[in-house]
């Protein structure tokens, strides 16, 4: 009788499996990405009104150069704790015509994502990345903080104004 159990259990399982591999390679199931997941946690927390006043996180930044096009602009993201947190994920994205650049490789994809891990009470945390713009006009870089506190996922946002030219200021004090 176990073993029939076992047995109806594994074939479940495998079908279920089966199931999944073809919805993911169908497209039918799409995996969120970093950035996609912080946005829908800033909205959930803005819908349910659980949005902090005051996150426990500091976003702060250096930017290495007034940013010129097809030039290197080398961007400090700074984290800093009020208490110790664990799990902290940094996700950024750039706007349309502005590039990171990994090494020597210019990257077409618009988001990076570093993982913080565990950070202590009031120690700085740096993260540098370098970003290369297109084109002239209002280009910025949005950086996500993701964090747990009290066994929920929240969000600092944060945009860091890369504009060239006479583009409005996309928002360089702008953070929630």
């Amino acid at each position: 009788m176990a073993d029939q159990i076992k047995g109806r259990i594994i074939y479940l399982l495998l079908m279920l499996s089966v199931s999944m591999l073809t919805a993911c390679s169908s497209g039918k199931i799409k995996e969120l990405t970093t950035v996609e997941m912080a946005r829908q946690i800033l909205v959930d927390q803005q819908n349910n009104g659980s949005h902090p006043e005051k996150h426990p996180i500091k976003l702060n930044y250096v930017v290495s150069n007034k940013p010129v096009i097809g030039k290197e602009t080398e961007v400090e993201v700074e984290v800093v704790s009020e208490k110790g947190l664990s799990g902290i994920t940094l996700a950024l994205e750039t706007s349309a015509g502005l590039r990171f650049r990994k090494k020597w490789l210019v990257l077409s994809r618009p988001t990076v994502t570093k993982n913080m891990g565990t950070i202590k009470a009031d120690t700085l945390y740096r993260y540098k990345v370098v970003v290369v713009p297109e084109k002239e006009g209002a280009l910025h870089l949005t950086v996500y903080a993701i964090y747990k506190q009290e066994k929920e996922q929240r969000v600092k946002k944060s945009i860091i104004d890369l504009s060239i030219g006479n583009a409005p200021a996309t928002g360089v004090k702008y953070s929630e």
